[in-house]
């Protein structure tokens, strides 16, 4: 999956940038219409109607402790149909980047986001949903 995928995907693309990926799949930064959104491709995962019902639920979770999210398309590459989410772009980065730039939070603010990720998981839970990739990488940091 390469960055000419994604715009041939989605149109006309002033800016994509891809933001990596792991188990769950990888994740791209894209600019259209003057909006950042984030695309996450879930490689291997040929049941895109299962993706699409999961977008959906996750749709209706509104905190500002979970990234909203769009809609769902599929990806062509290489003869390969992959689902794709579209959401919400959270600048600032994850904490995963933030430890791999040596920077340490105090303890306040450590706390601060151990609170925002348990409320997270609290709105995702209280709509009947489990959030099974919670990690450095998944935790982003608004600004």
């Amino acid at each position: 999956m390469d960055e000419a995928a994604v715009r041939r995907a989605l149109g006309e693309l002033e800016e994509v940038e891809d933001l990596g990926g792991g188990g769950q799949g990888h994740v791209w930064r894209v600019r259209q219409h003057g909006q950042d959104t984030v695309l996450k491709v879930i490689p291997g995962a040929e049941d895109a109607e299962r993706v699409r019902r999961e977008a959906e639920s996750l749709r209706t979770i509104n905190s500002p402790r979970v990234m909203a999210y769009h809609d769902t398309t599929v990806i062509e590459d290489g003869g390969q149909r992959w689902p794709a989410i579209r959401g919400e772009y959270v600048p600032g980065g994850t904490v995963a980047d933030g430890l791999q730039r040596n920077e340490r939070p105090t303890v306040e603010q450590a706390l601060k986001c151990v609170r925002g990720v348990l409320e997270g998981v609290s709105a995702i839970h209280s709509h009947g949903l489990v959030h099974r990739d919670i990690k450095p990488q998944n935790v982003a940091l608004r600004k």
